[in-house]
């Protein structure tokens, strides 16, 4: 059965379940509690609700169950059962058993608990009464007609049977007296001997828990949970044991489907991270003794996010599955596939040979995934990117060999996507740099190490300055100067860039505010947002606080996006882009040529300008290719009425032949450098 189908059978049976059955957040706030809970403690549902967890909790059990459910958060166990006592809302004391379970999210951090809760108060006091003389252990008998109670000689034979074994066996008292107890066991050549450790156990600990399978008359199978507990004669000497057993099949069920629930991906059925991370601590435990590889693949999704937000996140969590299907059928049902969380994918690959051998898996991964999905009648390409890491070659420690694997896909993300690379020890230099860089970057604009650089336009018409880009800089201490390319990325990945593109821009149009008052009132400046400043909802109000606070006027401003960004999500931008063009704000692509989009597609959308790319201009006029793309992009920019901007001009004959082609603007070293503000004018 799917797990999505699983998902939606367990929370119907969660409501209809005959046993109590809680969700409790890790701060032991409700989250969701069935009917047979709240009937065990006499509440309305609305009721229980209103109170807290520990409330219903007695006073005296309270600190042992914060220090239960501790141990478990703090990672000792995830499934763990104990005794409590809850209060009843008479004011009666109830006597519970707690099977829990912690289930942990895609981090592997706790994220809720599933609780299954039984009355045993009946349980209970049948089990002092297993310790009083023969003549309780009759009235125990005639009491306990919902227990299965048996009587079993010093030889193991069973030698008194009551009502409610029978009904749970199916035995009458005369077909199962004088047979040994153990045939009421599955398997019996196995649990026979399992029966007389239990009885050596009650003999020397007073009692023996004794949870497991057992067998009715007519074959079929179910669950017991019970207690073992010796009997003496009226001189004191052993004289048999008493077995008082239950049946818990249902709550069993319910304990091990909660089981894989904590363990697996509700979405894909795939193992999730914390499952993950015990098969792969195994795999090494296993290596370790064949003195044999282990390898981890990170795999991770390609433009996943691009069709995420451009179909919607039913399209999304659909390709996933999709994925995880392609997955187990590219490697195999017996290699161990996870879903680690959003669009990450982990593989274990146990005994590997070669590297060489891996380079085909991962080779045979990309080429698969890179093939097109069908979803609700929406053909899907994707592509992947992989890190690999070895066991023993890089790592004995599971946290550590996945940490690698993911440094490593990561690079293949640099590298160009859909490829593999293996980790090595620069890779964790890299890794930590990047590290110190976002962490230091995170402080960069409160401790004034932020600072921006202008560079001219100019008029290949008039030669004047028609307006100025800023251009971002930044000396950090202990990094010294970063080139832009190593920082402005990272700050874009981790959404560094909405306060620091804000700040950008609030000081370019200071700066602009300063040069307009002085003798240059026409005089515009250029600023670069980046996608995830547009995707942010109050963007837009944002600009309008910024300019109204510099005393800017929006006609005098100027966005440079890029053509990825207008490619990516169409009715989203357009909107925003729309809004700002509404204000008078002008747009223009930057880096033209680069994302290998069509001119004619910009009609669609409200830009001012193309910026095309110094590539396209770095072998001018002498390269015949360049020189006929660059007509191109120009001719065809005319023909939608867009202004033309050529970047890296650094020659005079680039300069003279960009104006002879009808290149409106320039900007380059030739012009000028990026220089401070004192400097531009």
């Amino acid at each position: 059965m799917h797990i999505l189908t699983k998902a939606k059978d367990f929370e119907t049976g969660f409501q209809q379940a005959p046993i109590g059955m809680a969700i409790l957040r890790p701060d032991l706030h409700w989250i969701s509690i069935n009917q047979e809970f709240c009937s065990l403690l006499g509440y309305a549902h609305d009721e229980l609700w209103t109170l807290d967890y520990l409330e219903v909790v007695h006073p005296e059990e309270r600190e042992k169950l914060k220090v239960f459910r501790g141990r478990m958060i703090e990672g000792e166990m995830h499934t763990a059962k104990t005794e409590t006592r809850y209060l009843h809302k008479n004011g009666n004391v109830i006597d519970v058993e707690i099977r829990a379970a912690l289930v942990l999210n895609e981090s592997g951090m706790p994220n809720y608990f599933i609780d299954i809760v039984e009355d045993i108060t009946e349980l209970k006091k049948s089990r002092m009464k297993a310790h009083e003389t023969a003549e309780n252990y009759r009235l125990l008998i005639e009491n306990a007609v919902d227990h299965a109670i048996m009587r079993i000689d010093k030889d193991g034979k069973i030698n008194s049977w009551n009502t409610g074994a029978q009904t749970l066996f199916g035995y009458t008292e005369s077909e199962i007296l004088g047979k040994p107890s153990s045939i009421l066991f599955i398997p019996e050549d196995v649990l026979k001997h399992e029966d007389k450790r239990e009885m050596q156990t009650a003999l020397k600990e007073g009692h023996c828990d004794a949870d497991r399978w057992h067998a009715r008359k007519d074959g079929s199978q179910f669950w017991t949970s019970g207690i073992i507990t010796p009997v003496k004669d009226e001189n004191g000497d052993d004289n048999g044991f008493v077995k008082i057993l239950r049946d818990l099949t249902d709550r069993k069920l319910a304990q091990e489907h909660s089981v894989y629930l904590a363990q697996h991906d509700s979405l894909t059925g795939l193992p999730n991270r914390g499952k993950f991370n015990e098969e792969l601590a195994l795999a090494i435990q296993e290596a370790s003794a064949r003195k044999s590889s282990v390898a981890v693949l990170f795999i991770d999704l390609d433009r996943y996010k691009h069709i995420n937000d451009m179909l919607g996140h039913h399209i999304g969590d659909g390709l996933l599955i999709c994925v995880a299907h392609r997955l187990t059928g590219i490697l195999g049902k017996s290699t161990l596939i996870a879903r680690l969380g959003g669009d990450e994918f982990g593989v274990i690959l146990k005994g590997v040979t070669s590297q060489s051998e891996l380079a085909r898996d991962a080779n045979r991964v990309i080429k698969e995934l890179s093939k097109p999905f069908m979803y609700q009648a929406h053909e899907i390409t994707i592509g992947a990117s992989i890190g690999i890491s070895l066991y023993p070659k890089d790592s004995s420690d599971p946290n550590e060999l996945l940490s690698y694997a993911d440094m490593a896909m990561y690079h293949a993300k640099s590298n160009g996507r859909s490829n593999f690379q293996f980790y090595t020890q620069n890779l964790d230099v890299e890794a930590k740099r990047r590290t110190t860089i976002e962490e230091e970057l995170r402080h960069a604009i409160e401790r004034d190490e932020l600072y921006l650089y202008y560079q001219p336009q100019i008029s290949l018409v008039d030669n004047q300055m028609s307006s100025i880009e800023a251009l971002l800089r930044w000396k950090n201490p202990r990094l010294a100067m970063l080139a832009p390319d190593e920082f402005i990325a990272l700050a874009d990945e981790t959404g560094l860039i909405v306060p620091i593109g804000s700040w950008v821009l609030e000081q370019a149009c200071r700066q602009l505010r300063y040069w307009q008052q002085a003798n240059h009132p026409e005089l515009r400046i250029a600023v670069n947002v980046s996608s995830r400043q547009l995707e942010e909802p109050d963007f837009v109000n944002t600009v309008d606080r910024i300019l109204r606070q510099c005393g800017v006027g929006p006609r005098y401003v100027e966005f440079e996006i890029t053509e990825r960004l207008l490619m990516k999500d169409n009715l989203k931008n357009n909107a925003v882009l729309r809004a700002l063009k509404e204000r008078g704000i002008q747009v223009s692509v930057d880096d033209f040529g680069t994302g290998f989009s069509s001119l004619s597609y910009l009609k669609h959308f409200p830009v001012d300008a193309l910026k095309i790319d110094k590539l396209f201009i770095k072998c001018l006029p002498n390269d015949e290719h360049d020189a006929a793309i660059a007509s191109a992009i120009i001719g065809m920019a005319h023909s939608l009425n867009l202004k033309v901007v050529a970047e890296g001009v650094e020659t005079v004959e680039q300069r003279d032949f960009l104006r002879d082609l009808g290149c409106n603007y320039g900007q380059g070293y030739f012009f000028s450098e990026p220089v401070p503000p004192e400097k531009i004018i």
